[in-house]
């Protein structure tokens, strides 16, 4: 029950402290585990006390202040007087210690006394060797109870309270809840959970503040994050022009490569072309030279071989005819020579020259198309152009008005671009100016509010106190009143002579304490003579006593059950016959129980059998409502507002709609591609498969794009999705077919049950079946009643009985007694009339201390009148100073009032400029808006127009470099050319001439030489012949392997080829210097926003999380103080519950064993919980009395008696609960106002207390008493050898001295 501790006290020593010898220390030892202490009154015995806890808890005793508890310099005849106090004890963990305190009083002129502490001193002893510890009286003070193991609190009023204190328990209210307090120690967790809400309060202002700048730093960001969104998509944007712009250089250089291609495959067939004409001419020579030996010749039937055989044989006499002849065909062969050099040279000539005619040929066309270009574009180049021709000067003028159009145009929409972005941000600085000035306002429009509704809280709270002061008011008036009726009270009370009726009664009842003294000597010699029949007259005692007690418990049990017995039995209870009726009206009870028995069984059977089947109906019935709201849910969420009825011809419509829309969409699939085919073709072929006939240039654009919007047209995404569409709405209807059909189903079960349901009728009734059990009920209840009753019946029988036999063995005995002349009375009765007077005699003596009481009370009544007279008039001291607090409260309600309205007004300022702020900032938000879509609009314009003046001025600088350089270089070399072509066939024809005289003076010597031999010469015409005919067949060969009109339409196709490629040149020139305008623009406004974002935003992100981080932690922290301070208020609650109810059981335990009266049961301590105090909860404490589970508070209705006993109980009690680091406890004159009866009680229950903890080593109980019976009762010398007795010497000073001997 108890842990057991090393804390203890061994000695003290004490000098100089009251009535002890300020030069010579008295010592006292303590015991365990009892030390007596006993003494007359005045001798010093509660010194030891007032000692004891002055070294351990440095306070004073009650009204020893200004130097009374040391020894008076007048009395020990000296101006100064020191004192000491010494005490040796252990500490909890077994430590020897010494505590030592030296005081002094000083008599100071003019009968003052001066207190001081000289020295305080705590050592420990280890080993023998003392060690000093603190000098420091507050660290000393603070360290002992820690040594103890035991508060302050528990020292002061528990184990060494004083005896003008030991009364506390039943203090009045705040004095009680005040020590309970300090010994629940709730003051320091009262501060510290005031000390959380303090934090906590602090912490939500912070929090307050932190979320509204985590509000406005989280619309920065997202701000932040739109703007970089935007910048994100401007970048992207910008990367995907790059990307578009790298393609278009791709595509330029494409189209340039291309062009080179187009012109090397010219070079060519232009070369192809030269050729031909250059075998053309062979061709026709060749002819010419073989018509002319036709003409000349036999044609001769034999071989090659055989002829020049033939020839071979022909003599030398011709040979010098033909050595002649071979020198001139020479000649004619090297003219021939010559004339093949020079038609070589003719040939790579016209070979220049056509090569030259291709770019002369392009040169033309590049002339018209820039005459076209500047046609065109003469309205807006400014000019006035003739359709036909065009100058040279208007071709320059042209190309100047275009490059100055471009650059002005370029400026132009560099300045409006820098114009608008200039006006454009300067509105969102105006913008961002508002914003933040909104934003400021909004913060000071929050803050105003926040302050008028702290001002209006503040002036709830003054007026609470104004109303406070006048509800006192009354209480002002009431306490005038009080004033006149205590005064007129006290007067009353001086002008009645109450003392001398109270003396004159306590002498009345002196006189009645004489009379019954004598009464009890003649009670006394009559027990003396009774004594010596003490066998009969016990007999006969026992034989009264019992009839005393049945007649007793036979009236208490009549009047107990009597009026139940004449309910069953309709007779009154004779406790003679009372039997036989009772039991006859039992067995007709139970005979009628068994039959309603039965009648109730019957109809809860029949109610079963009808409520099992209606039960099953509607269980069965429930279950279908429930799978058909399943149903109804799985249906209606596919046919949606359709009726269920019509669901064949819902799926049937559908059905038939898949079948349309697949079909169309078939039909738009053969459609599309039908067309796809045709556009193919048409590209391919320019022919139309529509019409069925071939396109010209002209024709081609149109019919394509005709053919290009019926494939948009028809969209196969369209008509599919329509087709999947109703496919898929076609498959659900199909798969909630099997739930169709069960919704039909249950349809038909649901109205099939209900029918049921309707026509099954209830066989039962309620109303009898309720009668019928109530019945029963009542019999059952009378029945168990009747049983109850029955064993009070068969006692009262029995003890009537027992009362017939008693009365006659009495009547026998008294006759005996009077033939011995035997007083009837036995030693009982006359002990009882002895008790009765010995009661009367206490009794008139507690009157006698009655009215000493109420002379006291008289006395002290007086002077309380004369206090509360004292009192009223300073509470109307206080209630006028009430009324100048009432007074500056008003003034401040009106201050704060007046700070309230001019809030409101600037509150209202703030409103109303916070509305032309966001008008402002509507309306600049509307003007950037505005400007920005003038912007677009005004810049797209100038973009497409310096675009289109870009576009002219690179044609024309392309087509001019193209003309001037053909001009300058080409044109002269063609010029060149065609002269020396022109020198080259005259040439050639000098040079035909030559060889053709040649030939004319070759054929006259042939024919000379033929003159001879006419045959050698037919044969030689034969060979050339053939050999020319063959050279005609190789030529032949060579033209007919070259294909002039293939080399013709590549010409064409080249033509053709070269205008595409300039026409997609000069649109990827455009597209190209339109994306780059973009991109610079989209540059901009990324650089812009950069800006923006680095001017607003630059730490946006940092400065959010920052904030966001403190926010979070104080509202962790705030959390985590809010579960701390809950966690400790309930585990206060929890230590302070569980605390109470050990104390209550230890009180009830020990008053019961202690209290020897009868109108108290037990006596506890009540703790109700006040949750009023600042919203912490703390309690009130009581000490009530119980008698009858009635509860009444002990203040005010207990004897002295009553309050002394359970004043020490509860401090044993709280001992035992507080005290388990300090095995200590001290009784100063415990039996104060004690009877007898309770004295010897509770010195049993402090020997049992003893007894019960004597296994606890440190367990000491210290008693100062001087009443040698209490002693006796509590068995001292059982636990003690010896006692400490407290007397005064010859110089009447305290001395103490050991007794070994009890008797």
């Amino acid at each position: 029950m108890f842990m057991e501790t090393k804390s203890s006290i061994y000695k003290l020593a004490i000098q100089g402290v009251r009535s002890f010898d300020p030069h010579t220390p008295e010592t006292i030892q303590f015991s365990k585990p009892l030390t007596l202490i006993v003494g007359q009154n005045g001798s010093g015995k509660t010194t030891i006390i007032e000692c004891l806890k002055y070294a351990t808890t440095g306070d004073l005793p009650p009204n020893s202040k200004g130097g009374a508890f040391v020894h008076d310099p007048k009395i020990a005849g000296d101006n100064q007087v020191k004192a000491q106090v010494k005490l040796a004890f252990q500490n909890i963990s077994g430590v020897s210690m010494i505590l030592t305190k030296t005081l002094q009083v000083v008599q100071k002129p003019g009968k003052s006394l001066q207190f001081k502490t000289l020295e305080n001193q705590l050592s420990v002893i280890n080993n023998g060797e003392r060690t000093r510890v603190s000098q420091k009286a507050a660290e000393i003070e603070s360290l002992i109870p820690n040594y103890l193991g035991v508060s302050k609190a528990v020292l002061n009023y528990v184990i060494f309270c004083h005896q003008e204190e030991n009364l506390w328990p039943i203090s009045e209210p705040m004095a009680l809840k005040k020590k309970f307090d300090e010994i629940f120690d709730s003051v320091k967790f009262i501060k510290v959970l005031e000390g959380f809400k303090g934090i906590t309060k602090d912490m939500n202002v912070d929090i307050k503040l932190l979320t509204n700048n985590v509000e406005h730093l989280k619309n920065d960001k997202k701000r932040a994050d739109l703007k970089r969104a935007e910048m994100e998509a401007l970048q992207n944007t910008v990367e995907d022009y790059n990307a578009e712009i790298i393609d278009l250089n791709i595509q330029v250089e494409e189209v340039t490569r291309k062009l080179d291609e187009l012109f090397k495959s010219n070079q060519d067939f232009e070369k192809v072309l030269t050729k031909l004409d250059f075998l053309a001419t062979e061709k026709q020579s060749t002819q010419q030279q073989i018509d002319r030996l036709f003409s000349s010749l036999t044609v001769l039937p034999d071989s090659t071989e055989t002829l020049e055989n033939n020839l071979s044989n022909y003599g030398k006499l011709l040979t010098e005819k033909r050595d002649k002849v071979n020198e001139q065909v020479q000649l004619a062969k090297e003219a021939s020579e010559s004339l093949n050099a020079l038609r070589d040279e003719y040939s790579d000539t016209i070979k220049k020259e056509g090569e030259l005619r291709g770019l002369e040929s392009t040169y033309r066309n590049y002339i018209q198309e820039r005459i076209q270009l500047i046609q065109e574009n003469a309205s807006l180049l400014g000019m006035t152009i003739s359709e036909t021709t065009i100058s040279s000067d208007e071709i320059e003028e042209a190309s100047s008005k275009a490059s100055t159009l471009f650059s002005t145009g370029k400026r132009k929409l560099d300045l409006q671009t820098e114009h608008y972005d200039t006006r454009i941000h300067d509105l969102n600085l105006e913008i961002g100016q508002a914003e933040s000035k909104l934003g400021k306002e909004e913060e000071r429009s929050s803050y105003l509010k926040n302050d008028i509704n702290s001002l209006k809280k503040r002036n709830q709270a003054l007026q609470k106190s104004i109303n406070d002061i006048n509800s006192n008011e009354s209480e002002f008036n009431e306490t005038k009143e009080d004033i006149e009726r205590l005064t007129k009270q006290l007067e009353d009370l001086r002008s009645e002579n109450k003392l001398a009726s109270i003396n004159n009664d306590l002498k009345q009842n002196q006189d009645k304490i004489l009379v019954l003294e004598n009464e009890l000597d003649q009670i006394n010699k009559q027990i003396i003579t009774s004594n010596r029949q003490g066998e009969v007259l016990a007999k006969l005692h026992l034989l009264k006593e019992n009839t005393k007690k049945g007649n007793s418990s036979i009236s208490k049990l009549v009047e107990s059950y009597g009026e139940q017995f004449k309910e069953f039995t309709g007779e009154d209870l004779n406790p003679e016959d009372c039997l036989p009726v009772f039991l006859e009206v039992l067995k007709k009870r139970q005979e009628d129980t068994d039959l309603k028995r039965k009648e109730v069984a019957s109809f809860k059977q029949n109610e079963y059998e009808s409520n099992h089947d209606r039960s099953l109906l509607e269980k069965k019935l429930e279950q279908s409502r429930s799978e058909l709201q399943e149903c109804r849910s799985r249906i209606v969420s596919i046919l949606e507002d359709e009726p269920i009825e019509e669901y064949e011809s819902i799926v049937k419509d559908l059905e038939s709609d898949y079948e349309i829309a697949l079909q169309n969409s078939k039909l738009n699939w053969a459609t599309r591609n039908f067309n796809e085919t045709a556009l193919k073709i048409a590209k391919e072929h320019q022919y139309c498969i529509l019409c069925k006939r071939e396109l010209n240039h002209d024709e081609l654009g149109p019919v394509m794009v005709t053919i290009s919007e019926n494939i948009e047209k028809a969209n196969d995404d369209l008509y599919s999705k329509e087709k999947d569409r109703i496919k898929q709405d076609l498959d659900d209807l199909k798969s909630i077919r099997d739930d169709i059909s069960n919704f039909r189903n249950l349809e038909g079960s649901i109205a099939s049950a209900n029918n049921e349901l309707i026509e099954l009728k209830p066989t039962f009734v309620s109303d009898d079946l309720a009668r019928v059990s109530s019945e029963l009920e009542q019999l059952e209840s009378d029945l168990v009643s009747l049983e109850s009753l029955r064993k009070h019946v068969v006692e009262i029988s029995k003890l009537q009985e027992d009362l017939s036999h008693y009365y006659v063995e009495s009547k026998s005995i008294e006759s005996e007694l009077s033939a011995y002349g035997v007083p009837a009375k036995t030693l009982s009765e006359l002990q009882e009339d002895l008790n009765g007077k010995n009661f009367q005699l206490k009794e008139l003596r507690r009157q006698a201390d009655d009215l000493k009481e109420q002379r006291e009370f008289s006395n002290r009544e007086l002077n309380m009148l004369e206090g509360n007279v004292k009192d009223k008039r300073l509470l109307i001291s206080n209630f006028e100073k009430s009324l100048m607090i009432k007074l500056n409260l008003e003034k401040g309600i009106d201050e704060n009032k007046a700070r309230i309205d001019e809030l409101q007004q600037t509150g209202e300022t703030v409103l109303e400029s916070m509305k032309l702020t966001k008008d402002r900032l509507n309306k600049l938000k509307d003007n950037v808006k505005t400007l920005e879509e003038e912007r677009d609009s005004t810049l797209t314009q100038l973009q497409s127009n310096v675009e289109q003046f870009k576009t002219v001025q690179d044609s024309l600088v392309r087509l001019n470099s193209f003309v001037n350089k053909y001009e300058l270089e080409d044109e002269p070399i063609l010029r060149q050319c065609e002269k020396k072509s022109e020198h080259l066939k005259a040439s050639i024809k000098d040079a035909e001439g030559q060889l053709n005289k040649l030939h004319e003076k070759v054929n006259v010597l042939e024919k000379q030489l033929s003159e001879a031999d006419t045959e050698e010469r037919n044969i030689k015409f034969n060979l050339d012949l053939r050999s020319l005919k063959k050279e005609l067949v190789q030529i032949e060969e060579s033209i007919e392997s070259l294909d002039r009109q293939n080399a013709t339409s590549k010409r064409q196709e080249f033509q053709k080829e070269t205008f595409i490629l300039r026409e997609s040149y000069s649109r990827l020139s455009s597209a190209h210097s339109s994306k780059m305008g973009e991109v610079s623009q989209l540059q901009k406004q990324i650089q812009s926003i950069t800006e923006e974002i680095k001017r607003d935003y630059e730490h946006v992100e940092d400065e959010y999380y920052q904030e966001y981080l403190k926010l979070q932690t104080k509202m962790f922290i705030s959390n985590d103080i809010s579960v701390y301070s809950k966690g400790l208020d309930n585990a206060v609650m929890k230590y302070h519950s569980i605390k109470m109810e050990e104390i209550n059981r230890i009180i009830d335990e020990l008053w019961k064993r202690t209290y020897s009266g009868t109108d108290v049961d037990t006596i506890m301590i009540k703790s109700d919980m006040n949750t009023q105090v600042k919203g912490n909860r703390s309690y009130n404490y009581r000490v009530v009395m119980m008698k009858e589970d009635v509860e009444l508070d002990m203040r005010g209705r207990c004897s002295a008696g009553q309050k002394v006993l359970a004043s020490i109980i509860i401090r044993l009690a709280l001992a035992e609960c507080f005290g388990v680091g300090c095995g200590m406890i001290a009784l100063d004159e415990p039996t104060t106002n004690l009877d007898e009866e309770n004295i010897e009680s509770l010195a049993k229950a402090l020997n049992s207390i003893i007894h019960l903890r004597m296994s606890q080593k440190n367990f000491q109980l210290i008693v100062i008493t001087h009443d040698e019976h209490f002693l006796r009762h509590m068995n001292a010398p059982e636990f003690c050898d010896h006692f400490f007795r407290i007397s005064r010497n010859e110089r009447q000073k305290s001395q103490i001295s050991m007794v070994k001997n009890f008797d």
